[in-house]
C-alpha cells in the first residue's frame, strides 16, 4: 500500500484494521501505524503505555469496545490545510 493511499485518520480501531488489510502483516501494519499516526484523544499516560505494547496487545485494546472510540490522525497530513482555489 502507497501512502498516498493510507487514510489520513478517523477511530484508531478502523485505522489499524485497514492497515492490517492492506500489509496482510500484523506486525508491519502496527509499526506503520506506531510511526506515522499520533493518537489525538487519548489522556498521555495511556498512550504512552500503549505504544510500548507488542503488536497484539495494541490490537486486542483497540478491538475493546469501550476503546473504539479513540481517535488519530496521520502525521503526514497534521500541517495541511486545506484551501479551496477559485478561479
Amino acid at each position: 500500500m502507497n501512502k498516498e493511499f493510507r487514510p489520513s485518520g478517523g477511530n484508531c480501531y478502523v485505522v489499524l484494521e485497514l492497515l492490517r488489510a492492506s500489509q496482510r502483516s500484523d506486525s508491519i501494519a502496527v509499526a506503520i501505524f506506531k510511526e506515522e499516526y499520533e493518537l489525538i484523544d487519548m489522556p498521555l499516560y495511556l498512550k504512552k503505555q500503549l505504544l510500548e505494547q507488542n503488536q497484539l496487545n495494541i490490537i486486542h485494546f483497540f478491538a475493546l469496545e469501550n476503546n473504539k472510540k479513540y481517535k488519530c490522525k496521520s502525521k503526514v497530513f497534521k500541517g495541511i490545510v486545506p484551501v479551496l482555489l477559485v478561479e
